[in-house]
């Protein structure tokens, strides 16, 4: 999971720096200089490839700025459509 999601984001990391890496705590917006309309593509996308539905209450939390928070809050869609 945590591969496709690394894709998914350097996919839509329009700005993104050529030299940049992304770890687990790699900051979208700071690190990869993701905008707004990045954003909500990334999350466009996490739910197309994972067939989940995010929470609109997630939206606004920093759990979207980084590949770790971004994996846990899969992780939880996914076990609520369990």
């Amino acid at each position: 999971m945590y591969e496709r999601l690394i894709n998914i984001i350097k996919i839509n990391a329009s700005n993104m720096p050529e030299d940049g890496t992304i770890f687990c705590d790699t900051k979208l917006i700071e690190d990869l200089n993701y905008d707004s309309v990045d954003l909500v593509q990334l999350l466009v996308d996490i739910e197309e490839e994972f067939g989940i539905a995010l929470d609109d209450e997630y939206m606004i939390s920093e759990k979207i700025n980084t590949p770790r928070g971004l994996a846990e809050l899969i992780e939880l869609a996914i076990k609520s459509n369990e």
